[in-house]
């Protein structure tokens, strides 16, 4: 029996037995249990591993977390620079993990044979297979990072960590698992241009080197005109008087008036209206089930309904309100009870003259921008 090395347990002694858990000497299949511990120990952030800028698969980072940053650093750099926001896609990033680049990370962060052995016994035999009504196929994988355990998020977030490391002044990188976004600043239209190319040029580069390469086509950019520019422009315009072009491989990246960056729908104004607008749909998808459930003879338990509202409907559309509902205006607020309304006059199936105040009055569901307030003030404490 072998125990694991006090190296990765800071503050513990050689008498804390409890602490440490066996690991049999043998090239036997390492149960997840342990995998589970050791990484639950390498993941920590009293470790430093990870860098400080990923947001995914960590204790305490969310992704209203991840947006609210990325929303801070456009605030404070627009008000003298114009920026841009590139939402990066890497092309199938989990299964083209490269073993070999993974176990030289592992070798350039000193990790210790026994955790080494580990990984390579959990990653090996490992084979993909298809099968149908005709034929079934099996070939051996050499590459990609197992989903659905406990040590893969882990290991992905040791994997693209170099791609963190290369921050600079010039450009700001920041990733929530495999999606990546990043900030470039320039005082003009053409400095802007300048540097995102740049940038972009650098991350595909490092991507390169770490055998990942991005999807062109799903890469999308945000362009935000800096506040001190705007009082020299017609009517206050956030647009650029010419659009930069932004190129990775020389192949140009899409620019649009809005971007979906986790779920969450950002415009170049910061107004949020983008992503309330873009609820409606969301809305009548979620409330489709009902027509199902809800019948003119028969129908469901009412506090069974509100519950499917309160656990799926509402949480999905108040996803990222902790970010978005400090800005409401009485536009926003309207839409927000239109959308509302349809679950409502389909839950009580009252006229649809109905006022929506006299509908949250009856079905005792408070209006949902006062809902999404309410997650925006509990996000601030």
């Amino acid at each position: 029996m072998a125990f694991i090395m006090n190296s990765f347990f800071p503050g513990h002694s050689a008498s804390d037995d409890f602490f440490y858990t066996p690991v049999m000497d043998s090239v036997e299949p390492i149960k997840l249990e342990d995998l589970e511990l050791v990484f639950n120990n390498l993941k920590g952030d009293h470790n430093n591993i990870i860098h400080n800028n990923q947001y995914g698969f960590r204790e305490g980072r969310s992704c209203d977390l991840a947006i609210q940053n990325i929303v801070d650093i456009i605030r404070e750099k627009s008000q003298t620079h114009h920026i841009a926001l590139i939402s990066l896609d890497i092309k199938s990033a989990f299964d083209n993990m490269n073993w070999s680049v993974l176990f030289k990370l592992f070798d350039d962060l000193n990790f210790p044979k026994f955790f080494r052995n580990f990984i390579f016994h959990y990653l090996n035999n490992r084979t993909v297979s298809f099968s149908n009504e005709i034929v079934t196929i099996s070939r051996a994988c050499f590459r990609g990072c197992p989903q659905g355990s406990v040590v893969a998020p882990t290991i992905w977030n040791i994997y693209i960590n170099p791609i963190l490391e290369r921050n600079n002044t010039s450009f700001y990188t920041q990733a929530f698992a495999d999606d990546l976004a990043l900030i470039i600043s320039g005082r003009t239209a053409r400095e802007l241009e300048a540097n995102t190319n740049i940038a972009l040029a650098e991350i595909a580069q490092h991507l390169q080197e770490i055998k990942l390469s991005l999807s062109v086509h799903k890469c999308q950019a945000l362009v935000f005109r800096s506040v001190s520019s705007r009082k020299f422009s017609k009517r206050n315009s956030t647009i650029l008087n010419r659009k930069p072009t932004f190129k990775i491989n020389n192949f140009s990246i899409k620019i649009s008036d809005s971007l979906k960056i986790l779920g969450i729908v950002l415009d170049n104004k910061l107004t949020w209206t983008a992503h309330i607008s873009s609820l409606y749909s969301k809305i009548l998808s979620l409330t489709s089930n009902f027509n199902r459930v809800i019948k003119s003879d028969w129908n469901m338990n009412r506090n069974i309904l509100k519950i499917w509202y309160s656990t799926v409907i509402e949480k999905a559309l108040l996803y990222g309100a902790s970010i978005w509902s400090g800005a409401l205006t009485k536009h926003h607020i309207s839409q927000l009870h239109s959308f509302q309304r349809v679950f409502l006059l389909r839950f009580t199936r009252a006229y649809k003259t109905t006022s929506t105040n006299v509908l949250n009055v009856l079905t005792g569901i408070p209006p949902l921008h006062i809902t999404a307030k309410a997650e925006f003030c509990k996000f601030q404490i």
